[in-house]
């Protein structure tokens, strides 16, 4: 067969009938019949006999072209490419949706934040009406009052609104006469109606016996008796009973000088009662009497937040508080009283040497009223507290504040949070803390201080010699901010208590934060709430806190962030040697019920008196670093 295959003729095509075996270029499968090897490839490893079967391409001399063989790997192959044609569309998908997810959530913070803007318009709209409404209450209310509890007369009973009037009362008027004969008695009351009205005079009168009158707030009423019922004018009456007329009494009044730019108190002013001097300051410069006030008069500390004081009643305060020695503390909180009131209590300030703590928050201040409290602390000798929060000041404000505070020392705690500071006020404040040697207490929580700002009052901090707590909530910090904190730490050595609650302090700002408290032997307490913290970087405070011998932190709050079991080991194992370590943090149920777990497994290997590693090599005896769940419930069972 072998013969005949080499005496064909050039061109001649072979026989395909052909045995394999007589094939003269298959080579090594040269001798092996055809029906075996038949078999053979149809059980055999293509992977494996490709190279034997490489001899083939002879056919492609032959005019055929070779079959494809369609192995598993080639299946595989394609099953990979489907499933990855169907990841990049699901992902395409994926994408997709969250993009308009992300577009949806952008538009509703837009909105949002539109909504809360006109909210906040809205709320500082109804906060000036309620002021105003506040102040045409008291206005109206001294001249419409009159108390007759035990007095009731038929033209009362007639009348519903002289009844409301009479139960009403609170015995503030303008011009009070009482008349009296024996067992009868007449009443005539006469007030002024200065309100929104035509009205220039209401007459209310009550007719009886044994009339009883509550005692009138106007200490300077006159009583006088008189047989005729005829009403007589004020200045007759007076004349009658030889008192001053009115123009005699207008310049008493005027004895009693309210400008408090003068700066002058009469012999006459300094013989009344604090309770006539106010109300007579009152009536000169209309302002309405705070019966708070009154109340409170001859306590150490006046508090007269949100009771809507305006200007015209911080005058009368001031020319009242001038001479006074006996308050101490002033709460003026949320009164409108703008720059106008803050000038009279600034020169109120400058007689008055008992007043130590001046609250002025929230009265819209701005720029002028920042001017105004810069000049009076320049010969401040006596206010040691002094908050001005929620006053829109600015940059320009800080300047002046920053400016008169650095040579200051009298003042003790500064409040100046829910301002509008930002890089350059921070830059002003930064330099007055460095030269500063009085503040122990500053808040400058929720403003806008960042970058240089922040960088700059770091910067005086770290050669701050008084300042004990520093309250930086709400300001933006994140990692820049952090690292110039932690730097300033490393060299402060007077600071107790840090806030840093309510920024971008993440894993990474903690990092750097805590170069400053591996070192740092005087902070305390340290507040983190409400950052984006995790689990790792409270690992890593706690981890710097205990490594450090010198370190005086015995309260941490990291409430908002849910810890490891690492974390409850490292704090059990901080806490041997530091009891009083306090630090606020979040678990959940699952990390308090494994390391419950894992104490009572260390209490019954202690009970044995077995090592961890003793106790798995006995259950592993093949040595195959696994144990299996039931293996080791058979173990711990108690015997």
């Amino acid at each position: 067969a072998v013969v005949a295959g080499l005496d064909m003729m050039p061109g001649q095509i072979p026989d395909p009938s052909l045995a394999a075996g007589s094939l003269p270029s298959l080579g090594p499968l040269a001798g092996i019949s055809a029906t075996t090897l038949t078999d053979q490839l149809k059980l055999a490893d293509f992977r494996q006999l490709g190279t034997m079967l490489s001899p083939l391409h002879f056919l492609g001399r032959l005019g055929k072209r070779p079959l494809a063989i369609k192995t598993e790997m080639d299946e595989d192959e394609e099953r990979r490419k489907r499933r990855r044609e169907k990841n990049k569309v699901a992902a395409a998908r994926c994408r997709n949706k969250k993009k308009e997810r992300t577009d949806f959530l952008q538009r509703e913070s837009e909105r949002l934040e539109m909504v809360n803007s006109e909210l906040k318009a809205q709320i500082e709209e109804l906060r000036l009406e309620r002021q105003q409404l506040m102040v045409m209450l008291n206005l109206h209310r001294p001249t419409c009052i009159v108390r007759t509890d035990s007095v009731k007369t038929p033209e009362s009973e007639a009348n519903p609104l002289l009844e409301q009037l009479s139960a009403d009362a609170n015995c503030y008027f303008n011009h009070l006469y009482v008349k009296g004969t024996n067992g009868n008695s007449r009443v005539r009351l006469e007030t002024t109606l200065r309100k929104h009205t035509n009205v220039n005079m209401v007459q209310v009168t009550l007719s009886g016996s044994g009339a009883v009158m509550d005692q009138c707030e106007d200490e300077e009423s006159v009583v006088q008796e008189r047989t005729s019922d005829q009403p007589v004018t004020r200045n007759q009456d007076r004349e009658n009973k030889g008192h001053p007329s009115q123009d005699q009494e207008d310049a008493i009044d005027d004895e009693c000088d309210t400008d408090l730019e003068i700066g002058k108190t009469t012999n006459r002013s300094r013989s009344l009662s604090p309770t006539k001097l106010y109300l007579r300051a009152c009536q000169q410069t209309g302002a309405t009497p705070v019966s708070s006030f009154l109340r409170h008069l001859g306590e150490a500390n006046l508090n007269l937040n949100h009771y809507g004081v305006g200007p015209l009643g911080a005058k009368t305060l001031a020319i009242v508080l001038q001479s006074d020695n006996v308050v101490t503390s002033l709460e003026l909180e949320d009164n409108a009283l703008q720059a106008e009131g803050t000038r009279y209590l600034m020169e109120m300030l400058k007689s008055n040497s008992s007043i130590q703590s001046l609250n002025l928050s929230n009265n819209q201040l701005h720029l002028e009223g920042a001017d105004l409290v810069s000049k009076m602390l320049l010969d401040n000798y006596y206010i040691k507290c002094l908050k001005l929060s929620g006053n829109n000041f600015d940059d320009s404000a800080a300047k002046y504040l920053a400016e008169v505070l650095k040579g200051d020392y009298v003042v003790k705690e500064l409040d100046l949070s829910h301002n509008k500071f930002c890089t350059a006020g921070g830059e002003h404040l930064g330099h007055m803390l460095a030269s500063n040697v009085g503040i122990e207490v500053l808040n400058l929580s929720w403003n806008h201080l960042r970058m240089s700002g922040a960088m700059a009052l770091s910067a005086g901090l770290k050669v701050n010699s008084t300042l004990k707590e520093l309250y930086l909530s709400c300001n933006g910090f994140g990692q820049i901010e952090a690292q110039s904190l932690g730097q300033a730490l490393k060299q402060n050595s007077t600071l107790v208590l840090l806030d840093l609650s309510s920024n971008h302090i993440d894993d990474q700002a903690v990092s750097l934060l805590c170069q400053g408290l591996a070192t740092n032997s005087t902070l305390r307490v340290l507040k983190l709430c409400h950052n984006p913290l995790m689990y790792t970087g409270a690992l890593t405070l706690l981890q710097t806190v205990k490594n450090n011998t010198k370190s005086a932190v015995v309260q941490i709050d990291i409430s908002t962030v849910f810890v490891c079991e690492a974390f409850m080991e490292l704090l059990e194992d901080a806490r041997q040697s530091r009891p009083a370590l306090d630090i606020r943090y979040s678990v959940m149920h699952s990390v308090t019920r494994n390391i419950s777990a894992l104490q009572i497994f260390q209490k019954f290997l202690k009970e044995r008196n077995e090592s961890i590693m003793d106790f798995f090599q006995a259950l592993d005896k093949e040595e195959t670093m696994k144990v299996s769940t039931s293996a080791f419930r058979n173990a711990v069972k108690l015997p």
